[in-house]
C-alpha cells in the first residue's frame, strides 16, 4: 500500500516547531483578536471568515520566494486549491490585500 499522508505533531506551546504557521496565526489574531466580539468586526458567518482567511493566505511570504500560501497551493497542489476555492477561500490580488480589521 502506498503512503498517501504524513502526519507531523508539534508540542502545543512550542511556536518554533510550527514554522510559518505561527506567523499566519499572528496575522489572523491581529485581524480577529481574542476577546473581541467577532460580529462587531463584521464577521457574521462563514463567508466573512473565508474572506479574512483569503486575505491572510494571499499575503506574500518571504520564505516562499515572495509567493503566497494560496499561490503555492495552486501551483503545487491544484486539487487542494480547487477544494479551498469551492469552500470559498480564494487568492486576493496583491494590491487589494487587507490585513487589518476592516472587512
Amino acid at each position: 500500500m502506498a503512503r498517501r499522508t504524513r502526519v507531523f505533531c508539534c508540542d502545543p506551546m512550542m511556536a518554533g516547531q510550527k514554522g510559518s504557521l505561527e506567523n499566519k496565526h499572528e496575522e489572523l489574531r491581529y485581524i480577529l483578536p481574542k476577546g473581541i466580539d467577532l460580529e462587531a468586526l463584521g464577521l457574521r458567518g462563514q463567508d466573512s471568515l473565508n474572506l479574512a482567511l483569503s486575505h491572510v493566505n494571499s499575503s506574500p511570504v518571504e520564505k516562499l520566494g515572495g509567493k503566497s500560501p494560496l499561490e503555492l497551493a495552486a501551483f503545487l497542489y491544484p486539487d487542494l486549491y480547487e477544494r479551498l476555492a469551492a469552500f470559498g477561500i480564494r487568492q486576493v490580488d496583491k494590491d487589494k490585500i487587507l490585513l487589518n480589521r476592516t472587512f
